[in-house]
Formats: structure tokens, sequence, C-alpha cells
């Protein structure tokens, strides 16, 4: 039986054959291998529950049987015929395991721990597997407890500083995202994952790693897009580059605002997504009871969410501001910034 672990040093990894019947023990699955394999049954992992589904993928929470670690396991459906539909979603497996271990090394960046295909599919083994969720779930769970008529005091000033740590290590994770030459494009709380009361950033399917070639702009229709999260040339199929991560960050960080603020959804928000409400927004921001320990974030999410790109903060800048405050990050991700203006 050959077992080649073996790191992805190219744009797709070299695979180690795992295809031995004779024996009737466990395989093997090693850190950072990339394996081929014929059966899934004689791997060491059993299932616990699905975390999520998606367009071609489903993602379970397993547990290795050994050590008993846990991982997400994301299974992509790779269709029988190679038609281009079918090479596509090949193509947008290879392309998340490359960007993934690309990012390996910042905390707020979703772990590869191996992968494998079988003859219909491409998994990931990933880590955290999230004991919170995603932070749609958090957001939800922190408006029903506000909701509550016997609010739960301990819970919720729990909930409250995970969020508040929120903004600072989000932009921590989109400034090495970006220094890296990675565009997330798909940033939303669905793609956010709270764990250990700590945000990572995960799903990078749809991502574009521009120093392949040497691209940071796209225009046209894109390949997916969360509507209600996206910026508005991203909308418009106009041209695109890392200052629309820069917007759907912002959207996110409005969102969790007004929730921090106990304050209500917007109107029109639901079928118009951010872009189409953001003037208002930005108004409603302006003159809403957000508590002063909160209120420096409201020039920065006015700042983000500019229709004009080229207004857009830099998200070095924004991680430089939010996580000078104390807090607002943690504490991998605090630090003095340098002596530059404050977001306005």
């Amino acid at each position: 039986m050959e077992e080649d672990a073996v790191t992805i040093a190219r744009e797709r990894p070299v695979f180690g054959s795992l295809n031995d019947k004779t024996s009737s023990d466990n395989i093997s699955i090693e850190q950072d291998g990339d394996y081929n394999i014929e059966s899934e049954e004689r791997l060491p992992f059993e299932y616990k529950k699905v975390l999520g589904n998606g367009w071609s993928a489903v993602v379970e929470k397993v547990e290795h049987k050994q050590t008993k670690e846990l991982f997400a396991k994301k299974v992509i459906k790779l269709p029988r015929n190679k038609s281009k539909a079918g090479e596509e979603v090949e193509e947008r497996y290879y392309n998340e395991v490359a960007i993934i271990r690309r990012l390996r090394t910042h905390v707020h960046v979703i772990r590869l721990f191996a992968t494998y295909t079988t003859p219909r599919s491409g998994v990931l083994l990933l880590q955290p597997a999230a004991d919170e969720g995603d932070l749609q779930d958090y957001l939800d769970r922190y408006a029903d407890l506000v909701e509550q008529p016997v609010k739960r005091s301990a819970d919720l000033e729990k909930m409250t500083k995970v969020l508040q740590r929120a903004f600072g290590c989000l932009s921590s994770g989109l400034a090495y995202m970006h220094s890296k030459g990675i565009r997330h494009k798909d940033i939303k709380p669905g793609n956010i994952l709270v764990h250990k009361g700590m945000v990572v950033y995960t799903d990078f399917g749809a991502s574009k790693d521009t120093n392949k070639d040497g691209q940071c702009t796209t225009e046209g229709t894109p390949e997916s897009l969360t509507r209600r999260y996206c910026a508005p040339e991203v909308l418009e199929y106009d041209k695109r580059n890392f200052a629309a991560d820069i917007y759907s960050l912002g959207c996110v960080f409005a969102e969790m605002l007004l929730r921090l603020s106990h304050l209500s959804e917007p109107e029109g928000l639901e079928d118009d997504g951010y872009s189409g409400i953001m003037d208002s927004l930005h108004v409603l921001l302006q003159s809403a009871p957000i508590s002063s320990n909160l209120s420096f974030l409201i020039a920065i999410v006015i700042a983000m969410t500019a229709r004009d790109a080229l207004r857009r903060p830099t998200p070095d800048k924004v991680s430089d501001t939010i996580c000078s405050k104390k807090n607002f990050s943690c504490s991998d991700c605090h630090r003095i910034p340098p002596s530059i203006p404050a977001i306005s």
C-alpha cells in the first residue's frame, strides 16, 4: 500500500494512492496529505452531523476514530461527464485547496488538514469544525437573546465580547488575504465561522489568486455572488477588484453593529440587499442610538461601504484603526498602529 503524503506545491496537488484492499485496518491520513481512494469505507472517520449544504458541496462534522479530533469534511461532487460545467466544478475544488494552503498561517483562516478524491468527489478535511456554527447563526441567536423577556445577562455579555473582537479579527484576516494576493469574493456571515469565541474565514471556492495571472481586476458576469452583501460594481457586472471585498466586509460590519445596538434590520434589505439601501443605512447609522464604545465603527462602516470603490479604505487601514482599540481584536491581532490618519 502506497501512502504518499505530498504537500501541495503546484496548482494541483500530487495524490498518493490508497487502494490496497488486502488489509482490514483503517487507512492512515496524514496532515498535508493528498490522496486518491476508491472507497471511503476504511477511512478513520466517524460521521457526526451535517454542518451545511451548498450548490455543489455538503459539509459534515466527522470525528477521527483514534485521535477523537473533529473535522469539517467538505465534499464537492465531481460530475461524471467531462463537460465544461464539470471542469469548472473540478477547477473550483483545486482552487480552494490551493488558496487555503496559501493562507495557512493566519489564525482567522480555516485550516486544511488533508484532501482526498474518490471517483465522484473531491474532499477537504478542514479544521476547526466550528462549535458555534457560522456568524449568521451567531447573530440570529444574539438577536433572539436580546428579545427574551428575561435576558440571560451572562450569555449576552459573552456573545457581545465575541462580536466586538470579531471586528478587528475579520479586518486583520482580510488584510492578510489581500497581502497574499487573494480576493475572497464572497464575504458574508455564512462564510465566517465562530469557534471557541474566535471568527474564522471559510469557503474559498469562488476566491481568486491574483498572483496566478497577475490580474486583480475582473469584470462581466460573476461566477457566483450573494446579492445581500456584494458591492454595487459586482451587481452591475462592472470592473471590480480588492475593494469589493472591503464593501462586503463593511456590510457584515453594519449588520454586526446593528445587532450589537439592538436595532432592527433596515426595511428593503431582503429585496434589495445592502447595496440597495446603503444610502439610507448611512443616515440611520449616523442618527441611531449607538453606544459610545461602538460609535467609532460608524465612520469605518460608512467608508468601507462607499459606492465609489476608490473611496473605500484599504483593509490595512481598517485593521490598524480597529485593532488599536481595546477589546476589539484578539491578542494575535491587537497592535499599536503606525501614525496614520484615522478613518473619517
